[in-house]
């Protein structure tokens, strides 16, 4: 699998992977941080990928949508970190307060 694209939002990749669905190209998606209190939002980017040999047909697929030709997004390593890094500190304090609250 080879990732094509990288959506801002979980409701981007499933129109996205609709589209693709549409054209016979099986897809997944990746979330890179997902929410676990809440479970159906995703925090973070989500990336797509195809076969490697359906590749060019998706990027020509995509390329061929106004909306998403003009705006893909450019994913920063930083805000990824960043927002793994966030998520792990809600957890830390999540865990934190449940044994305290066992504690006292």
């Amino acid at each position: 699998m080879i990732k094509i694209y990288t959506a801002n939002t979980a409701f981007e990749a499933d129109q996205i992977q609709a589209l693709l669905k549409s054209y016979d190209i099986p897809c997944i998606i990746k979330n890179d941080v997902s929410n676990v209190f809440t479970g159906a939002i995703s925090i973070g980017y989500q990336d797509i990928y195809v076969n490697e040999e359906q590749e060019s047909l998706a990027l020509e697929v995509l390329n061929e949508v106004p909306i998403i030709k003009s705006d893909i997004p450019k994913v920063s390593t930083k805000k990824r970190l960043f927002a793994r890094i966030l998520i792990i500190a809600i957890i830390a304090v999540g865990v934190a307060v449940v044994l305290l609250g066992e504690i006292l």
